[in-house]
């Protein structure tokens, strides 16, 4: 069944693969954009067109372009996310670029990107990640539509990352190959969506300061998800739901280097709706119930109740209010504890608010705090990250901005030795056309 789910999800998100790898990373093309998004009260001050600071773009047949790039300066209070902290400076370029399809039905986008990080004396710390990816729309009927993308993307993890070793010489670093196929009906009050998703993870092995070799390799693993959603049109652009989804979690290696087997299989079934508590308050809620089983009798079964949600008060014009929770079950290892090698996931909650202020038509600022505790399973450590950050950006013109960034992190954990606390200050300069 496994190797069946494989060929047939992997075929589909060939074909065409959604939004989630934008959505993900905020780096949605500008042609696609969820629909419900189009409804004012769902559109927050960030969020909402400024059509005299909009790039140009260019345009080569039936495709807009937009090319950008930002550079940026930060001060790292704690590299490596320690007890005992590190600082260091750090520059970053990111060059991106968007390609949108201009046709009357069905949509084409492609996007690139990437970061090139540097540090003034930190260089084990020096990165550089990359993206591709590409989304697009068929429209098969009225109301009746695919919609899917591919995407594929070079990453690092943060040093806080509970596999992080604090001896290894450099951060982990992964890829992410991905793609997904969603079927979406919405003709009446019913409406259908069919979802497909297809992830493989490889992991690069790093080394010690020791010079022993970690086998993060033993992480590479194929992640398939999918399954129904079936809403219910309360009032237009209302939606009531109930959404089930199956998940198959398959390492390359029966076992690791402990021995264990690690690939799993779950599922979760929620019941939601949007909703409207006045013209200026909207969001979407739901609840449900989520369990994932693994193959090795030594690894516990998790099952917990399920949650999540988004809210956005549009206090007035010029200021926005967002709130989201959400609980989800993590893959991870954990090194540095008595339970090295057996603990392979966490259930995660986390809950965030952010404002966003209009200050100028052509200044917004932003300032917001987030919660997240991870329960690690088959170990009694807990930990919880508290972040808090705010923003400044103005825009000069269609092609110039600058802004301003302040972030602070803080780690709490029953397991000493794990803790940390961390400010990143910094400056940014994006050119767009």
């Amino acid at each position: 069944m496994r190797k069946g789910g494989i060929v047939v999800l992997t075929a589909t998100a060939m074909v065409a693969s959604a939004h989630v790898a934008f959505a993900q990373t905020g780096l949605y093309p500008t042609g696609i954009t969820p629909p419900e998004l189009t409804a004012p009260e769902k559109v927050s001050v960030l969020q909402r067109p400024r059509p005299d600071y909009s790039p140009v773009g260019g345009r080569i047949g039936d495709f807009f372009f937009f090319p950008s790039a930002e550079a940026e300066g930060y001060w790292d209070s704690n590299v490596f996310y320690a007890p005992h902290a590190k600082s260091d400076f750090y520059t970053s370029l990111r060059p991106n670029l968007t390609v949108d399809s201009d046709w009357g039905t069905n949509q084409l986008n492609f996007l690139a990107n990437a970061e090139v990080r540097r540090f003034a004396t930190q260089v084990s710390e020096n990165q550089t990640n990359y993206q591709l990816a590409s989304n697009g729309r068929l429209d098969i009927l009225h109301g009746e539509y695919l919609d899917g993308g591919l995407s594929f993307q070079n990453e690092h993890e943060e040093r806080y990352a509970p596999s992080s070793v604090p001896t290894q010489l450099h951060p982990t670093e992964y890829q992410d190959s991905g793609g997904q196929l969603k079927f979406v009906r919405e003709r009446g009050v019913l409406g259908l969506q069919m979802n497909g998703k297809v992830d493989y993870y490889s992991y690069n092995n790093v080394f010690t300061t020791s010079g022993t070799q970690i086998r993060e390799s033993d992480r590479n693993r194929i992640e398939i998800a999918g399954g129904p959603k079936v809403t219910y049109e309360i009032v237009p652009d209302y939606h009531a739901f109930i959404a089930a989804a199956g998940n198959d979690r398959i390492y390359q290696s029966t076992f690791d280097s402990n021995g264990l087997k690690r690939s799993s299989h779950g599922g979760e079934v929620d019941i939601g709706t949007d909703v409207l508590i006045t013209q200026l308050i909207s969001g979407e809620i739901f609840v449900g119930y989520m369990q994932q089983n693994y193959d090795d009798s030594r690894l516990p079964t998790i099952h917990s109740p399920g949650f999540g949600g988004s809210l956005l008060w549009n206090v007035r014009p010029s200021t926005s209010i967002r709130a989201n929770a959400s609980r989800t079950i993590q893959e991870v290892d954990l090194f540095g504890t008595t339970a090295a090698g057996t603990v392979t996931s966490a259930l995660q909650s986390a809950v965030g608010v952010e404002i966003e202020q209009e200050v100028l038509h052509n200044i917004t600022a932003t300032v917001g705090g987030s919660l997240t505790s991870d329960d690690f399973q088959g170990t009694s450590r807990t930990d919880n990250i508290y972040e808090a950050d705010a923003g400044l950006t103005y825009l000069l013109n269609r092609m110039w901005s600058a802004g301003l960034d302040f972030t602070y992190q803080n780690r709490t954990s029953n397991t000493s030795g794990v803790g940390f606390s961390r400010a990143l200050i910094g400056a940014k300069v994006r050119l767009q056309y």
